[in-house]
């Protein structure tokens, strides 16, 4: 199996980028449930566009954690590794890049998580920064990548409210 190698994100690259497509819900779960369920055993379980996705390192997670995500359509594994992991005082926070992936379509891919609780359960940021292979300045590049990642975002909602 061929791997394409991608370049590193870091946390500097969400400050400010016109690669970021960022994402925002309220859900009716409270801030600690939602951040286990999102890095268990099997994250993101309930989103329809992964087949799987799996640790490939022990826990406990922190920075420098590895995992294979899955695409169900396509059959695109990602390898990941994090690059942020904070817990602290009931806000949540990680973030992680894509190292490599059998298949070409991006230069650089990654995605920060944010949990906060709110009264009513707890505010989800999901951000991905996309920088693929194909030229950012082609007017579809934009739409359609956010078409598919608030694909994610409707799956999570659905799941949690």
């Amino acid at each position: 199996m061929a791997e394409y190698t991608l370049s590193p994100v870091g946390m500097d690259d969400f400050r400010c980028s016109t690669r970021l497509y960022p994402f925002t819900v309220d859900l009716n779960v409270d801030a600690a449930t939602f951040w286990a369920e999102l890095n268990g055993p099997a994250p993101l379980y309930w989103c329809r566009l992964l087949r799987s996705v799996e640790w490939t390192s022990p826990a406990p997670r922190t920075v420098g954690s590895t995992r294979t995500a899955t695409m169900a359509l396509t059959g695109t594994t990602l390898r990941e590794r994090y690059f942020r992991w904070d817990e602290a005082d009931g806000r949540y926070a990680n973030g992680f890049w894509v190292t490599a992936s059998n298949t070409p379509g991006f230069r650089r891919f990654a995605e920060h998580y944010e949990v906060v609780a709110t009264e009513t359960g707890c505010r989800f940021t999901w951000t991905f920064f996309v920088e693929p292979i194909v030229s950012a300045t082609n007017p579809f590049i934009r739409p359609l990548v956010r078409a598919v990642l608030k694909g994610f975002l409707t799956d999570t909602q659905r799941r949690f409210g």
